[in-house]
């Protein structure tokens, strides 16, 4: 199925005209069926019944309709000599063909009162009308519009509507699939705004922005009123009004238009002109405005009140009352349906006119050198293409067809000049009248007319149905996902890259938020719920303080257990499905455009896709889907490969930590311990050269070979080897290491800065003999870690030499 918005006016007058033509044949040979039994009634009722004689004066019977009398076509003291001729009206009822033409006319709405009161005048057969002398004939004319109405025309309108919805498809959609359709359209024509506000700029601007965004606010609700007052003073107005009372709602409208001014420059300086010009309806407002302006004050300075000053003046104030459409939801989204559909009425209006062309031209050429009739003027008249375009459009109205087609039917000698040349002839031709204007009322008035009323409901008709999914998406869901957007695109590109779509999706709310949890399944929310009013240990630590000591864990274990585990697994294959479809569908230059984000959040939000997708777009989403799926299937497979990868990467390097505290022990500078004994003492007492001092005990080098590449063992240990730990990996225990035994809480402790200070300057202050420091150097973990170094057990629980490993 095809989609009307894409056809072009070729395309339209080609499924509605050429393809449904049996289907336009089939509805007039119904309406005809109709027609005849009425035509031959007619004929039977009224045959011959309706002459009448031009003076109706004095004369009752036809036959004495001869002669001439005093006829006043102009003035009633202006008398002119006429003859008296007894005939037929333009309708008549002496023959099949005629009545069945007139009844022809009167289904058109034209000239069937004129009929009617005809009828009703019968007093019989070769009898003067008189008027109401049979007001019973009425009701065959009553009967007849009724069910020419109802059956003809409803007809004709039915079959237009179902011929042109069943080419462009939407004939065979259900509710859903419309509503869908409707959607569509009015989602695609959202657009992104820019961001005007600036935290830094002055105080007055920011005034000015506030005022300009705020939809409920009071100043916005303020306008309204004025606009509404504005009509009120409209309507107020009537005729012979004193001069005081005029002048008092010209300076009221004055003190109005000031105010649409100030909303208008309010709007220029919060919104900026960037994103003021991008409203129709702001432009629509500055023009009006600005022109009611200049008029108003033209119109009181003006010394003189000119008419075209006043008809100017009133059309500006009357456009101002269209600043209302966007003010209120309802007419808003009527207007918002209409632009949407605009393109579809374009290309009709488009089929339209040529036709109108058509014909302008061709009733030209056969009837501009007619003499006029009496519907006829210097306005109305076929003498040249302007002036048949406008009683063409008249006509498609059928607004007096049947008498202007008469009159070029009808002139004939000796009212006229008949020649064989054309162009020396003024005659009227009875064949080309009845063609052209026929043929002009039956595709403008029973065609497009029609086709044009079809194409305006089917745009319209599911507008204000509430039960549709066009009703879940109203303006205030829309100026939220707007905010969202410009929370992350501020400039109003329309696009945003991959990294923002995260934060995007953190913004939104309302119908379009896409969250795993509830608000009230926050983690926030959550701790809130499950704090425990207890007090705080004086040195427990702000970490522990918000997230250890005041959690009632039998409290935590409630909520979670409460919450729904499979509504939330559900939340989330859907939010990987859609993230990754937006990702899928995002343009690999310019990222993720705002109309794919719109819709594709529509799909998961709003509509049913199997209810409301057409079969075509159904399997087009169903193939996108499984593309989405299997991309899915390959990031996981990438992500499992990353997971292997940094988690052997994790583990070597914490096997690395572990063998450098092995084997690269830091060194420590052992100080020489130097024994003096009595043979020194005697040879130095002798004066002995030797003033050397000899060492009792050799230097103690505690510097361990270190290997040139990681032990095999080392590869082999695992984190999950929790039986078998290396010395070093050991905690200190508070007598064994250096460290004051400080006892702190099981996340931190908290030290007064006294406290800092005072171990500091005590560690600063202490000296360490040498013995001391052997002492200290046997009892160190170093040097226990060197003494069981040689070997260890492993997770077999088999023993090694350190040797036999490297």
């Amino acid at each position: 199925m095809m989609e009307p918005s894409p056809e072009r006016a070729r395309d339209t007058f080609h499924a509605v005209i050429i393809i449904g033509w049996w289907k336009i044949f089939g509805a007039a040979f119904v309406s005809i069926s109709l027609l005849i039994p009425f035509a031959i009634y007619g004929l039977n009722i009224f045959n011959g019944k309706m002459i009448s004689c031009n003076d109706g004066d004095g004369i009752t019977r036809l036959a004495q309709c001869f002669g001439e009398y005093g006829s006043t076509p102009f003035k009633d003291d202006w008398v002119m000599l006429a003859p008296r001729v007894a005939d037929n009206s333009y309708f008549k009822f002496d023959d099949f063909g005629s009545s069945l033409f007139t009844l022809y006319q009167i289904v058109s709405q034209e000239g069937w009162t004129d009929v009617s009161f005809a009828a009703q005048a019968i007093t019989g057969r070769g009898l003067q009308p008189q008027d109401l002398a049979a007001q019973g004939n009425a009701m065959f004319f009553v009967v007849f519009n009724l069910l020419a109405t109802v059956f003809i025309l409803t007809l004709f309108i039915s079959v237009f509507m179902r011929n042109y919805t069943e080419q462009t498809g939407v004939a065979f959609l259900t509710a859903e699939q419309r509503s869908w359709l409707e959607l569509k359209k009015l989602l695609r024509r959202i657009s992104p705004s820019k961001s005007s506000y600036d935290d830094k700029g002055k105080e007055w601007k920011r005034w000015c922005h506030k005022r300009a965004i705020e939809k409920r606010g009071k100043w916005y609700q303020m306008i309204t009123v004025v606009l509404v007052l504005h009509l009120v003073l409209l309507i107020a107005e009537f005729n012979n009004e004193p001069r005081w009372w005029a002048r008092t709602r010209e300076f009221v409208s004055l003190l109005f238009i000031l105010i649409y001014m100030s909303n208008i420059a309010i709007r220029i300086f919060g919104l900026g002109w960037s994103r003021f010009r991008k409203s129709s309806w702001d432009l629509y407002a500055l023009v009006v405005v600005s022109g009611a302006f200049i008029a108003t004050l033209s119109l009181l300075i003006a010394s003189t009140r000119g008419q075209a000053y006043e008809q100017l003046y009133k059309t500006f104030l009357v456009a101002i009352i269209l600043l209302l459409i966007p003010r209120n939801d309802a007419l808003d989204q009527l207007f918002k349906t209409a632009a949407a559909s605009l393109t579809v009425i374009s290309n009709l209006l488009a089929t339209w006119l040529v036709l109108f062309l058509v014909f302008a031209i061709a009733m030209t050429q056969a009837f501009s050198l007619t003499r006029f009739g009496g519907q006829e003027t210097s306005d109305l008249n076929f003498r040249t293409v302007p002036n048949a375009l406008i009683l063409l459009f008249r006509m498609s109205l059928g607004e007096g067809w049947n008498e202007i087609m008469e009159d070029y039917a009808g002139i004939e000698p000796p009212l006229c000049v008949k020649d064989s040349t054309f162009f020396d002839s003024d005659c009227g031709s009875k064949p080309w009248a009845r063609i052209l204007f026929v043929g002009w009322n039956i595709i403008s008035m029973y065609i497009f007319v029609n086709l044009f009323v079809s194409l305006i409901y089917e745009s319209f008709s599911y507008v204000y149905q509430r039960s549709s999914s066009m009703a879940v998406v109203d303006r205030d869901e829309i100026r939220r996902f707007k905010e969202a957007w410009r929370s992350v695109d501020s400039a109003g590109t329309g696009y945003i890259t991959k990294s923002q779509f995260p934060r995007l999706l953190g913004e939104l709310s309302g119908i379009f938020q896409m969250r795993i949890y509830d608000p009230e399944d926050s983690v926030s929310q959550i701790l809130d719920h499950v704090q425990n009013d207890g007090g705080m240990s004086r040195h427990s630590s702000v970490v522990v303080s918000k997230t250890g000591s005041e959690i009632d864990l039998g409290k935590l274990n409630t909520r979670l257990m409460n919450l729904d585990i499979e509504r939330i697994r559900t939340r989330r294959r859907v939010f990987n499905i859609f993230f990754e479809e937006v990702l899928v569908a995002a343009d690999p230059d310019r990222g993720i455009a705002f109309s794919d984000v719109l819709l594709t959040l529509a799909h998961y939000k709003i509509i049913n896709d199997s209810k409301s997708l057409r079969l075509e777009e159904f399997l087009r989403r169903r193939a996108r889907l499984q593309r989405v799926d299997e991309e899915i299937r390959r990031r996981i497979v990438l992500g499992f490969f990353d997971t292997l990868y940094w988690s052997r990467k994790f583990k070597q390097h914490m096997c690395m930590k572990r063998s450098a505290r092995m084997t690269m022990v830091p060194q420590l500078s052992v100080p020489e311990i130097l024994v003096d004994d009595e043979e020194s003492n005697v040879n130095t007492a002798a004066g002995t050269s030797d003033k050397t001092n000899r060492p009792l005990l050799p230097s103690l080098n505690t510097n361990l070979e270190t290997p040139k590449k990681p032990s095999i063992w080392a590869a082999e240990i695992s984190p999950r080897d929790s039986g078998v730990q290396h010395p070093l990996s050991f905690p200190r225990t508070s007598g064994e290491g250096l460290s004051p035994p400080v006892s702190p809480m099981r996340t931190g402790f908290q030290l007064s800065p006294s406290d800092a200070s005072n171990a500091d300057s005590e560690r600063r202050g202490r000296s360490l003999s040498p013995a001391q420091a052997r002492g200290m150097l046997d009892d160190s973990v170093w040097v226990e870690s060197i003494r069981k170094s040689k070997t260890l057990r492993h997770s077999n629980k088999s023993t090694y030499r350190y040797g036999d490993l490297d």
